[in-house]
């Protein structure tokens, strides 16, 4: 007996219960009057509240219940349990009634996929097993072809967990995990985003997210989208995270590619290895960030030993190498030397890296600017001690040493000198601007091969600078022809010649040559051939063909 004994129970006296009451022995005290009850005495169908205790051996604990209640499960034979106890029976109650069901599950399953019945039996998936379920997806995946909701060639990526919900599949799914059962189904290793969108929570785990990121870089470089881990191009990478069902990955690293690509791969990139914002090349910390870290790659990698070297080795491709190239063009005008000169303020010249910009020797500033710092480093080298030392050196082979072959390459470096320094250049010596044929002094080692080609082929008048003989009325100007050959062909060389140059000197160089071209031409007693750096960069022979023909 599960009644806690001996217990007394207040009652109140009704018409329903005085004879009752009376018949084992209670004094009537009128209607409504409240007196003290035994337990046992209580009528059975009362809703009187007595404490019992619970019938299972391991709880024993007490608890309430009304008299009905308690005599109602004591006739039926299922004792007296409290409420955690009771409920815990129902359970296994059921339990045991439904693993004592033998299911038909594919004739059940088909009901379903007919629209026989409207949904899945109670306990139909409890004590399902794996295989079972697996078969259950293929016919429902079959209904779906059959019904087109998907096609066979999407399989199995099509296969999304809410398109499986939909078709009333959500208790199977949940108890087997949609992963695991289409791996079974379709006998491979399917990675999970390739079947569809993950399990919630699948990438809180480390080492999912990298073995995920090392497939998802395999796959970029085996479709030739990247070439290698290490040479990452700025593209959208979430593009391919979508087409891969991999979105979600970022989810975790704020939708930063390159945050995952440091979790995955710490210290191997940098942050500009990436897209970033428009202004991230506006910051000047950033910007100093790329640079210092260029300089000590690069000689970390080898290129350089110490930063003496930089000129010689920093090029606009050897940024690029280090995927720098888009720092080049939006802060340094493409340039590397502007790049350097930033960080290293002063520390070199333009010229002494390997190119100069294009038209950069037609501003008269730089050309002064390269001319007197090559004469001055020559001075501070201990090569010369001044100016009048130049007598006894190759001035053409210093400006070669000193990266400046660009500049002879436009001008006659001994022309160039003599208006720099004015009278200052007669003390140069004209050496290597002397005739191998007569002698001559020329002002130009240019001129001098001019010359020695003129003179071994015809008879040559080479004009003194007093001759008077060429007057242009019209302008009132004097002009001394560079030679003269048999008395029939004027031939003018122009050093200094160049149509793209702003510079004043070099502008009025430019109009006077116009002037020479026009009077000369004008000559009714003589042929004329002008002559130009670039005729005598490409060899005399054309020339001297042309001069053969008007001498004849």
């Amino acid at each position: 007996m599960a009644i806690v004994e001996d217990q007394l129970v207040e009652v109140k006296w009704a018409t329903r219960n005085k004879k009752w009451y009376i018949a084992r022995g209670y004094e009537y005290k009128g209607i409504g009057h409240a007196f003290m009850v035994k337990v046992i005495d209580l009528q059975r169908l009362s809703n009187n509240k007595i404490k019992c205790k619970c019938d299972d051996d391991q709880c024993g604990s007490l608890f309430e219940t009304t008299v009905r209640k308690y005599y109602e499960r004591l006739d039926i034979g299922i004792g007296c349990y409290c409420g955690q106890c009771r409920y815990r029976q129902k359970a296994d109650f059921k339990k045991e009634k439904l693993k004592s069901l033998n299911w038909d599950y594919e004739k059940v399953f088909n009901d379903l996929l007919k629209g026989e019945i409207n949904k899945l039996p109670e306990g139909f998936v409890s004590y399902m097993d794996r295989t079972t379920a697996v078969k259950l997806l293929k016919l429902q995946i079959e209904n779906l072809i059959k019904n087109s909701v998907i096609f066979e060639e999407d399989l199995p990526t099509n296969l999304t967990q809410e398109l499986l919900e939909e078709y009333k599949m959500s208790t199977i799914i949940n108890k087997f995990g949609l992963t695991s059962l289409l791996n079974d189904l379709y006998k491979s290793k399917l990675m999970p985003w390739e079947i569809g969108m993950v399990e919630d929570g699948y990438w809180d785990n480390d080492e999912n997210v990298k073995n995920a990121t090392y497939w998802f870089i395999d796959k970029l470089i085996e479709r030739k989208i990247i070439t290698s881990l290490d040479n990452l191009p700025k593209i959208s990478y979430r593009k391919y995270l979508i087409e891969y069902n991999m979105s979600s990955l970022l989810k975790k690293f704020n939708t930063s590619f390159y945050k995952l690509m440091m979790f995955v791969y710490p210290g191997r990139f940098n942050r500009w290895d990436f897209i970033v914002t428009g202004d991230y090349y506006s910051n000047q910390n950033n910007i100093d960030e790329m640079l210092n870290w260029f300089i000590n790659k690069i000689k970390e990698d080898g290129y350089i030993k110490s930063l003496d070297d930089i000129p010689n080795v920093v090029t606009n491709q050897l940024f690029g190498n280090y995927r720098l190239s888009y720092l080049l063009t939006k802060c340094f005008n493409s340039s590397s030397f502007e790049a350097m000169d930033y960080l290293f303020p002063n520390k070199w010249r333009r010229w002494e890296f390997n190119l100069v910009p294009a038209n950069f020797w037609d501003n008269g500033n730089n050309l002064r600017d390269a001319v007197t710092w090559v004469v001055d480093k020559s001075v501070s080298e201990g090569l010369i001690s001044n100016i009048s030392d130049l007598n006894s050196i190759d001035v053409t082979s210093i400006f070669k040493k000193n990266k400046l072959s660009t500049l002879l390459n436009k001008y006659d470096i001994n022309f160039i000198l003599s208006l720099i320094y004015g009278d200052a250049y007669t003390h140069f010596s004209k050496i290597n601007a002397i005739s191998d044929v007569d002698g001559t002094s020329l002002d130009s080692y240019e001129e001098k091969l001019i010359h020695d080609s003129l003179t071994k082929r015809y008879s040559v008048v080479k004009p003194s600078k007093k001759c008077r003989d060429f007057m242009n009325i019209e302008f009132k100007e004097y002009y001394v022809p560079d030679w003269i050959i048999e008395d029939k062909v004027i031939v003018e060389y122009f050093g200094l010649y160049s149509p793209s140059s702003k510079e004043s000197y070099i502008r009025k160089y430019n109009e006077k040559m116009k002037r020479k071209n026009e009077f000369f031409s004008s000559l009714v007693n003589y042929e004329y051939i002008a002559i130009y750096p670039s005729d005598v960069k490409s060899g005399l022979d054309e020339i001297l063909s042309t001069i053969d023909e008007k001498v004849r």
